[in-house]
């Protein structure tokens, strides 16, 4: 009898029937009959992505996935289709940006392959490290990245298979009609198998290529658009990079199982242009990180701010009408949370906290009472802990945990500690039930003459003062203090001067002594990342490890008098 019962369970009804495919045929997975039910059952818009001649419904998105599905089923390498069908895991690389990488996104999952995003930018020798990692056997890209993919597809070490195949081909194919669309019977692939790699910023070495499991797609964005309140009335203004687990998981994938709109816009993050947008009235949710919210401030400050008051009340008056404003990635300094309070009659920047393999930890969410500078409370059926009780480094283990990292066993396991919870180098307090984040173990917390600063502290208290649009706080390694606080910072006026005399008398008034930077320089901008973080751990060595002459150091020839 136990044998018989050992039997029953080593097989399955869909090991005797053929595969069921076509190309009118989808997975059998939650991601996809979410789509498919808003295209059966209304003609609302999907995807407003005019910059680039998009305006499409729910119908027309799922006509170009299964159209583009059944372009990579002809074009792929033969061996490629066999290892999807044994249900390996099968690395497809996608180059593209607004509507057409959401095409290819869901045509890479819909075939059942793992999808690696690329940021737009990317240069070919990055693609190619990425390629390689992840064992890549072709690449799904519009057409505007179409010869860089075929210089990428030369320097692969599966040159002879990988395959590069065109998205924007596929882009506003002919309507399938919903209800001629069926789902397939085959066996699901495995759902804790991977779906999507991520790879990290690299800030402490080359980017790892973290895997989110197939489950975790659906799991995670449903989570997020309950979370969010997102509905089939949403229009999201979706400003951030797609390759990025914020652009795709936070305000895109949550917003189409939804039923809503998402909306992009083309060319580099312009503060005029997404005033223009914001203040049309019909967006009820927007996410950016910091540097965006920096910007969109000093543009204020320097333009709108100048116009007649009527102009400017209107301005108020159509941005307090977004429901909800959020920010992730990096901390908000405090100066912008509270100028944007101001300037939106009263509406508070949501913030919140997780990460590329932990997903949200952390959030502030619509209806919650927000405290400035914090990032919210604990997640729904999230486990996080603090290493030191009420303050320490961040420790999570839950339901929307990455897989792996991708062919990096050892990796992987480094990252969690003995009891399964992930590392995450992140420092943080807790002040009853709200958590506000220090920063980086590795770059934000300096230890200074015995004390642990935090960089992020002095950061919100250098971008308070008049003169100051940016600032950058690091360590800078010294015999006698162990690190002395170095700051770079830009100035609002390109013109002005700050010595470093005046800038620590400036900061005295909201900084103790031992919180004061003894190092300074002054510079024209900060470099930023795909997702407009300050890459501490390159800047800090390409700012301070130098002689160079706009380094200022706080000593005895320093005349201002504190």
């Amino acid at each position: 009898m136990a044998r018989s019962e050992k039997e029953d369970r080593s097989f399955d009804a869909t090991d005797f029937i053929p595969l069921h495919e076509g190309p009118n045929v989808l997975p059998n997975e939650h991601l996809f009959h979410a789509i498919h039910h808003w295209a059966y059952s209304t003609d609302s818009l999907a995807v407003r992505d005019e910059d680039r001649g998009f305006r499409v419904t729910y119908k027309q998105l799922l006509s170009d996935v299964l159209c583009c599905v059944s372009g990579l089923c002809s074009q792929l390498h033969p061996t490629t289709i066999g290892l999807l069908r044994s249900d390996h895991e099968v690395c497809i690389c996608v180059w593209s940006e607004g509507y057409e990488f959401v095409v290819a996104f869901l045509s890479v999952l819909a075939l059942g392959a793992v999808a690696v995003p690329l940021n737009a930018q990317v240069t070919i020798p990055e693609a190619t490290y990425i390629a390689k990692i992840s064992r890549a056997r072709g690449i799904l890209v519009n057409n505007q990245y179409l010869d860089s993919a075929t210089k990428l597809s030369k320097s692969v070490d599966l040159e002879s298979i990988f395959r590069v195949v065109s998205s924007t081909q596929y882009c506003l194919s002919p309507i399938i009609a919903p209800s001629s669309i069926v789902f397939s019977a085959s066996r699901l692939p495995d759902q804790s198998k991977s779906a999507i790699v991520i790879f990290t910023s690299g800030s402490t070495g080359n980017p790892k290529a973290a895997a989110m499991r197939r489950y975790n797609v659906y799991g995670y964005s449903m989570h997020l658009m309950r979370k969010h309140g997102y509905s089939e009335k949403t229009i999201n203004l979706q400003l951030l990079p797609l390759h990025h687990g914020s652009g795709l998981f936070v305000y895109t994938l949550p917003v189409l199982l939804a039923g809503g709109c998402v909306e992009f816009m083309a060319g580099p993050f312009d503060p005029a242009r997404v005033f223009k947008r914001l203040i049309s009235g019909d967006y009820h949710h927007i996410g950016l990180v910091p540097t965006m919210y920096v910007r969109l401030v000093e543009h204020w400050n320097t333009r709108i701010e100048q116009l007649p008051q009527k102009e400017k009340e209107n301005y108020s008056l159509a941005l307090s009408k977004i429901r909800d404003y959020h920010s992730s990635t990096s901390a908000l300094p405090r100066v912008v949370a509270e100028t944007w309070r101001r300037i939106t009659n009263g509406r508070q920047i949501l913030e919140r906290y997780g990460g590329t393999e932990f997903s949200s930890t952390f959030g502030c969410w619509p209806g919650d009472e927000a405290t400035l500078g914090s990032v919210g409370t604990k997640t729904p059926g999230v486990d996080v802990k603090l290493s030191d009780g009420d303050e320490g480094e961040i420790l999570v283990r839950g339901p929307y945990m990455f897989a792996k990292y991708l062919n990096d066993p050892e990796a992987t396991k480094k990252v969690f500690n003995e009891e399964g919870y992930f590392k995450t180098g992140d420092i943080a307090r807790r002040v009853k039930d709200k958590y506000f984040i220090l920063g980086r173990s590795s770059i934000d917390i300096i230890k200074s003459g015995g004390y642990k600063i935090s960089a992020i502290d002095i950061e919100n208290a250098i971008t308070k003062l008049p003169k100051v649009a940016e600032a950058m706080v690091v360590g800078v390694e010294d015999v006698e203090y162990g690190q002395r606080i170095a700051a770079a910072i830009v100035l609002k006026n390109k013109s002005d001067t700050y010595t470093i005399g005046e800038f620590r008398r400036d900061l005295k008034q909201s900084l103790s002594n031992y919180k004061l930077p003894t190092i300074l320089r002054v510079v024209s901008s900060l470099e930023r990342t795909a997702m407009m973080k300050a890459p501490k751990a390159a800047l800090k060595v390409k700012l301070f490890d130098t002689d160079h002459p706009d380094i200022q150091r706080w000593g005895a020839s320093c005349a201002v008098k504190l």
